[in-house]
C-alpha cells in the first residue's frame, strides 16, 4: 500500500521551508546521496529523512516483515518513499520540519495548529514506530559497515 501525503500538505510545506531552512542542513551542505554507489545511495541519507522515506513507502505494517527485509528491499522501500514525498529536497525539509516539531512537542510547547501538523505528518504512531526503527537499523548497519572498512 503506498502511502501519500495531503495534497496541499507539500504546497504548505514549500512555503514554511522559506522559515526554518537557515537552521537546516540543506543537501547542499553534505555529499549528496547520489554520490555513493547505485545499489546503496539511498541509505546513506540521514536518519529523519530515511524515517520520513521509510514511513511513505510501500513498507508493510507488519514489524516481522520489515525485520526481515533484506537491503535490495529496504533500497525500494526508500526509493518509492522518496518518489512519493516528491525528491530528495522536499524529503530534507519535510524531515527537518518533523525534527522542529518533535522538539517542540518534546518540550510540551506544541500548539494546537503544529499538534495538526505533527499528526499529519506521521498520523499512524506504529507505522512511524517501525519507520524509525528500520532508519535505525540502516544506520547502525552503515556504522557497522564502515568499522570494517
Amino acid at each position: 500500500m503506498t502511502r501519500t501525503l495531503p495534497a496541499h500538505y507539500l504546497d504548505d510545506l514549500s512555503s514554511k521551508a522559506v522559515r526554518f531552512t537557515a537552521t537546516a542542513v540543506t543537501p547542499l551542505e553534505r555529499s549528496h546521496p547520489m554520490d555513493a554507489g547505485p545499489a546503496d545511495h539511498l541509505s546513506h541519507l540521514p536518519y529523519g529523512e530515511l524515517a520520513v522515506a521509510l514511513y511513505h513507502s510501500p513498507m508493510p505494517d507488519d514489524a516481522g516483515a520489515v525485520r526481515g527485509a533484506a537491503t535490495e528491499q529496504v533500497e525500494e522501500w526508500l526509493g518509492k518513499g522518496v518518489a512519493t514525498v516528491g525528491d530528495v529536497e522536499r524529503l530534507a525539509a519535510l524531515a527537518q520540519r518533523s525534527r522542529e516539531l518533535g522538539t517542540l512537542r518534546a518540550r510540551g510547547q506544541m500548539t494546537s495548529a503544529q499538534r495538526r501538523e505533527y499528526a499529519a505528518m506521521w498520523p499512524s504512531q506504529r507505522r512511524a514506530n517501525l519507520a524509525c526503527g528500520l532508519a535505525y537499523h540502516v544506520i547502525r548497519q552503515r556504522i557497522a559497515g564502515s568499522d570494517h572498512r
